[in-house]
C-alpha cells in the first residue's frame, strides 16, 4: 500500500511539474510570467506552512479516534473550523493589504506587472485557502487509511487542471489559470467531503 500511496504522489508531482512547465510554454517567459510566478509564492507559503501544521496538529487526535465515527467526524469539524478561521486572517490581511506592501515585496516590477499580479494573487489566495482545508482532510483520511484514496482523486483532479490548462491557457491567458485552480481544489474538496460524511464546520 505505501508504494501505491508514493506512487500516486510521485504522479502529482510530476503532473504538477507538467502543468507549470505548460504554462511557461504557451505563455512564454517574460514579464507575465514573472509577474505569475512571483503572485504563486506567497499562496503556496500560506498552503505549505499553515496546511503542515494544521495535519501535524490534529494528526494524532484524529488517529486517537478513528475507530470512533461520531468523535472522528466531531474532531474533522473542529479542525475544519479552526482552519477556515486561519486561512481567512491570513488571505483577508494579504490580500486586502497587498497594494501596500507590494512596492516592497517587488519593487523592479512594473505599474502593469504590479497590475497583472495583483489579478493573480487574488484567486491564488482562495486556491491556497482551499487547498488548506485540503490538508485537514487529507489528515483525517490518513488515520482511517483512506489516504490511497485521497491521493487518487487527488491525481484524479491534478490531471483535468493540466488538460484545462492546455486548452484554455492559449485562448484565454495566464489569468485562467488561478482560477482553474480554485476549480480543482473545490472539486477535490467536494469529492473528499463525501467520502468523510459532509462534516460541520464547528467553531473552536
Amino acid at each position: 500500500m505505501s508504494f501505491s500511496i508514493g506512487a500516486l504522489a510521485a504522479a502529482q508531482i510530476g503532473l504538477s511539474l507538467v502543468a507549470q512547465l505548460l504554462v511557461f510554454r504557451l505563455v512564454g517567459v517574460g514579464t507575465t510570467t514573472d509577474a505569475y510566478v512571483a503572485a504563486q509564492a506567497i499562496p503556496a507559503l500560506i498552503t505549505a506552512i499553515v496546511g503542515v501544521s494544521l495535519q501535524n496538529l490534529w494528526l494524532p487526535r484524529f488517529a486517537r479516534n478513528a475507530d470512533q465515527p461520531q468523535a472522528w467526524k466531531a474532531c474533522l469539524a473542529s479542525a475544519q473550523g479552526q482552519a477556515v478561521k486561519i486561512v481567512l486572517a491570513l488571505s483577508l490581511s494579504l490580500g486586502l493589504s497587498a497594494p501596500w506592501w507590494l512596492g516592497w515585496y517587488l519593487p523592479s516590477f512594473t505599474a502593469d506587472m504590479r497590475e497583472l499580479f495583483l489579478w493573480i494573487l487574488v484567486p491564488s489566495l482562495v486556491a491556497a485557502a482551499v487547498g488548506t482545508q485540503l490538508s485537514v482532510l487529507v489528515a483525517a483520511m490518513r488515520a482511517k487509511n483512506r489516504l490511497r484514496r485521497a491521493e487518487g482523486l487527488a491525481l484524479l483532479c491534478m490531471a483535468g487542471s493540466t488538460a484545462l490548462i492546455a486548452w484554455l491557457v492559449p485562448h484565454l491567458g495566464i489569468l485562467v489559470v488561478p482560477l482553474i485552480a480554485i476549480g480543482r481544489m473545490a472539486s477535490l474538496y467536494v469529492l473528499l467531503l463525501s467520502h468523510t460524511g459532509w462534516p460541520s464546520f464547528l467553531p473552536v
